[in-house]
Formats: C-alpha cells, sequence, structure tokens
C-alpha cells in the first residue's frame, strides 16, 4: 500500500521523550488494492462517521458544525434511480452534497462533474419532506430534530427549518467532489465553473491524503484544492 518517494517535506509523527524531540516520517498511503478498505466506501465511512474531516469552512465561512445525513441517498435523475454518496447538512441549514473518488478510478472528469451537477439539481427539485423520505429514517423524523438531538445540535441557527428550505428550494447547495487524489482534468474543468459564476452554487475539490502509522492505522490530511468563489 506505500507509495515508494521520498519523505521530504512529508508529514511527521512527533515524538517528545524525556525532554528530547524525535520525528519519524509517515509514508504516503494509496488505495490501491481489492481489499474492502480501499475501496469508495471506504471514504464515504469516513465522511459519513466524521464529517468534521471536510474542510467545509473553506467554503462556508460560517459554518459551526456539520451533520452527516446519510450515505447511497436514493434520488431520481433523468427517471432512473442514482445515490448520492454522502449527503451532509451545516448548523446553517445548507445541505453539502459528496461524491467521493479514489485516484485510481478512470473515470471522465466531465462525467464526474456532470454527475454532481445532476444529483443537485435533482435534490433542488425535491421538497424537504420528500428528501426526509429518502433518508429512510423513522417515520415523522424530521432534519431538523435530526440535528437537534445531535450532541452539537446547541449550534443551530434560530430559523434552521425556514433557511433548509430556502436554500434547497434556490439550489444553494455546496458540492464537493472528495478522493484521495485529485487529477489535473478535474482541476480545470472545476477552475472554469468558478470562472463561470452563474450559478447560486458553491463547487470545490478535496483531496484527503492518507499516509500510514505502522499499525495499520492511517493520519489522513485533508486540502481544499479549489472552490468556486462567492455568487450572489
Amino acid at each position: 500500500m506505500a507509495i515508494n518517494q521520498s519523505t521530504l517535506g512529508y508529514p511527521g509523527l512527533v515524538k517528545l521523550t524525556n525532554g528530547k524531540v524525535s520525528c519519524t516520517p509517515l509514508t504516503r498511503a494509496t488505495m490501491k488494492g481489492d481489499g474492502a478498505q480501499y475501496q469508495e466506501d471506504f471514504l464515504q465511512q469516513l465522511v459519513e462517521n466524521t464529517p468534521v474531516v471536510l474542510p467545509v469552512k473553506d467554503f462556508l465561512p460560517a459554518t459551526i458544525s456539520l451533520f452527516s445525513l446519510g450515505r447511497e441517498i436514493e434520488i431520481v435523475v433523468g427517471g432512473q434511480m442514482r445515490y448520492i454518496d454522502n449527503l451532509l447538512v451545516t448548523n446553517e441549514g445548507r445541505l453539502v452534497l459528496v461524491e467521493t473518488k479514489l485516484w485510481r478510478n478512470p473515470e471522465s472528469a466531465r462525467e464526474v462533474i456532470a454527475q454532481t451537477l445532476e444529483y443537485g439539481m435533482a435534490l433542488s427539485a425535491i421538497s424537504i419532506l420528500e428528501l426526509e423520505k429518502a433518508l429512510k429514517w423513522p417515520q415523522g423524523l424530521t432534519i431538523s430534530e435530526f440535528v437537534a438531538s445531535h450532541p452539537d445540535g446547541g449550534s443551530m441557527v434560530d430559523d434552521f427549518e425556514d433557511a433548509l428550505e430556502r436554500y434547497l428550494r434556490r439550489g444553494e447547495l455546496l458540492y464537493l467532489i472528495v478522493s484521495d487524489g485529485i487529477r489535473n482534468s478535474v482541476e480545470r474543468i472545476t477552475h472554469w465553473l468558478n470562472e463561470g459564476g452563474s450559478a447560486p452554487f458553491k463547487f470545490g475539490l478535496v483531496e484527503l491524503r492518507f499516509f500510514e502509522l505502522g499499525s495499520g492505522d492511517m493520519f489522513v490530511v485533508p486540502r481544499t484544492l479549489l472552490k468556486t468563489r462567492e455568487v450572489s
């Protein structure tokens, strides 16, 4: 799993023993292989269980808390059933649509971005009630109630429900492509989207770099590579 390359400039594990500082360089890990931990499911689980790993404040500076609404969320696109990898919501009621991709999967950059945008447009076309049904939660549980029950639920804005509906209706979503490595072609197209500035959504690329700790565990370093500018 390790990449054979120089450790110059790489993160290191620092230890302080008897007043002496030592640092062991960490080896970059790559999601190669056929094991379950190397599938896109690995990234989806990480985002679902620890959404704070995503640098959402780079895109939505006022965000205080981030809540996972689930993964593999069913959505109808062009009459066919599709699945949103991860769906999150901020304490301000902004939905964050995440598509996870592994560097090793040679999908077309246009295909990846087009798919993400299609999912977002389909999501913006449904009501909050329809969305809550798609989440397959206990009957009657609302997104607002779910967030309020979370340990960080106290960070919810007072008009959370109204804000959630308003942002969804206007299509003001945050789209993120999250990968263990971002291809240059995806960066170029996202830069083009950024320069267009003709839509209310925000679009960005987040790279999660993994480093081996030598015990089967990994250290993750999130990086925001590109983000769209503010669009009124």
